[in-house]
């Protein structure tokens, strides 16, 4: 898989393919659609006939959930969930080719814990039922499953660098089907409100959080002092980029659960190894550069839009613009916070088993007047799981990640755990897990960094395990 991920002319040629993808998403929106599905029959076939060589199972996932994005918004909708359930599959594949010993049985439990909301969902529409429980299973079957692949799977931090790569080469598509499909010269902004015409007309909030997925990306690379592209100044444009359309989504979730994730890391790895203050100083003009180009592009994005993006992250409604007169009952969350209280009752009412899945919606409808879908998981799970809900969270996002952080004691293994858990952390409290990203980068940041001698950043005193 090593070949498919280097910075060669055959790199070239895959950004080249990506950005093909990307004019197609204008001209010609179903061939996008059609050649997801190839690539996970592709990637299903591939991994089966070369027994998850070189960790090809992992790149196929993560570019699965970078695509995933590019696929709804093309129209060609075979299955809405082909993004979860096809990177449940090559995972599921890699898994049981890769012949792993099995190594977390709490992921066995998690499992048994999502089936009894099943026999609860209930609706005079069987197509209606198959619908709310494939939708709202499959994200935490992602993070089930994507365990059972990565938890404890040793990798050098080469491979993973290399495997990032390939999960990114989908934001050259995102890009230039962005600027076709919803040019800069296009754009109006009238409203604070999350804005689906800059986000290719497709749910802002979806398109904001892969967008954060793939700055982060490149971003991690330069603070390693890594080029990501065969050309450095290529990897800064691509940051500039991402980073415009996602601020210009108006939907802040995906950016500020990046900028989070990121920040947290490097504070971590900045105060626990000296080497890298030492190597901070030697790159120290890259990442100022960086820093000014995220700050110049904010300044950027918000002169597009006539300061309404500035706006919107101070949390002011429209008509407290237009008219200055400041609102008593805003709500800075968008109204999610309502929404989890009302799952939250739900939990109440019924705390044994829950709702049962989708039926959280039918609640809302049901106390409030109107249907609406959570968009936190954590309140989904305790609505329509109840006490097993509760149990899973505190198994998946609290016992797990605590445990696996205490055992690894190498610097840049928990560098890395702290990044990719805690921006599939944060993303699920703004998206849920309507996409397939932050179950599958949650279940990533559990493999097993493999130390060798040029691989780390290696800190004075820093125990290995």
């Amino acid at each position: 898989m090593r070949d498919l991920m280097n910075h060669g002319g055959r790199y070239w040629a895959y950004i080249g393919f990506h950005a093909l993808m990307g004019v197609l998403l204008k001209v010609a929106p179903s061939m996008v659609g059609i050649y997801f599905l190839l690539f996970i029959v592709f990637a299903v076939f591939n991994v089966f006939m070369t027994a998850d060589r070189d960790d090809r199972a992992a790149a196929y996932a993560l570019y699965v959930i970078g695509f995933e994005i590019l696929y709804r918004m093309s129209g060609f909708i075979v299955f809405y969930e082909l993004g979860k359930y096809g990177a449940i599959m090559i995972l599921l594949m890699g898994t049981i080719m890769g012949k792993r010993s099995f190594r977390a049985p709490v992921f066995i439990l998690l499992l048994l814990l999502l089936i009894p909301a099943i026999f609860l969902t209930h609706s005079s529409d069987s197509e209606r039922i198959r619908e709310m429980v494939l939708f709202n299973l499959s994200g935490p079957l992602t993070l089930v499953f994507s365990g059972f692949y990565f938890y404890n799977k040793p990798m050098t931090k080469a491979a993973i660098l290399g495997i990032l790569r390939f999960a990114f080469l989908p934001a050259f598509a995102m890009i230039i089907g962005l600027s076709l499909r919803a040019g800069l010269d296009t754009l109006h902004f009238t409203s604070v409100q999350s804005n689906p015409e800059a986000s290719g007309g497709f749910a802002a909030n979806q398109v904001s959080t892969i967008l954060g997925w793939f700055i982060l990306i490149p971003v991690f690379f330069a603070l390693q002092g890594v080029k990501l592209t065969p050309w450095r100044v290529l990897d800064y444009v691509m940051i500039v980029f991402l980073f415009l359309r996602g601020l210009l989504t108006f939907s802040r979730g995906g950016i500020l659960s990046m900028l989070a994730a990121l920040s947290l890391g490097f504070i971590y790895l900045y105060f626990r190894s000296y080497d890298f203050r030492l190597q901070i100083r030697r790159i120290g003009s890259y990442v100022l550069l960086g820093v000014g180009l995220l700050v110049i592009t904010a300044f950027w994005a918000n002169s597009l839009t006539n300061n309404y993006l500035l706006f919107r992250y101070q949390g002011k409604s429209t008509s407290e613009v237009l008219t200055g007169i400041e609102r008593q009952d805003k709500s800075y969350l968008s109204g999610r916070e309502y929404i989890m209280l009302g799952d939250l009752k739900a939990f109440i009412q019924y705390p044994i088993l829950g709702t049962g899945y989708g039926m959280a919606m039918e609640f809302h409808k049901r106390e409030f007047g109107h249907a609406a879908a959570a968009h936190t998981e954590y309140s989904r799970l305790l609505a329509e799981q109840g006490v097993l809900g509760l149990l899973f969270i505190l198994l998946a996002y609290v016992y797990l990640p605590i445990y696996f952080f205490r055992q690894r004691r190498f610097t840049m293994q928990r560098t890395f755990f702290l990044v990719f858990f805690l921006v599939s952390f944060f993303t699920m409290f703004h998206a849920a897990m309507r996409l397939a990203m932050p179950g599958i980068v949650m279940g990533f940041s559990f493999f097993l960094m493999v130390p060798t001698s040029r691989s780390f950043v290696q800190p004075k005193n820093d125990k290995q395990r």
